[in-house]
């Protein structure tokens, strides 16, 4: 088994973005999680061109309900 690759739990796609829940395993029973966020609205992208995507990844946590908050 392959340990420290990341791996997608959820992603969730909308009109504005996208979140993505990423898992990574440490060992056999333990996982890290990070959430992932990109958005393509427009009051984001005026300040750099229409459409462009803003990508931000949130600390990790041991808890994948820790990582969505």
């Amino acid at each position: 088994m392959n340990f420290d690759i990341p791996e997608i739990i959820l992603k969730l796609g909308a009109e504005g973005g996208s979140i993505t829940l990423m898992g990574r395993r440490l060992d056999e029973n333990v996982w890290l999680y990070s959430l992932l966020s990109s958005d393509c609205s427009e009051d984001r992208a005026l300040s750099v061109e229409r459409n462009f995507y803003v990508g931000t990844k949130e600390s990790e946590s041991s808890s994948w309900a820790d990582a969505m908050y």
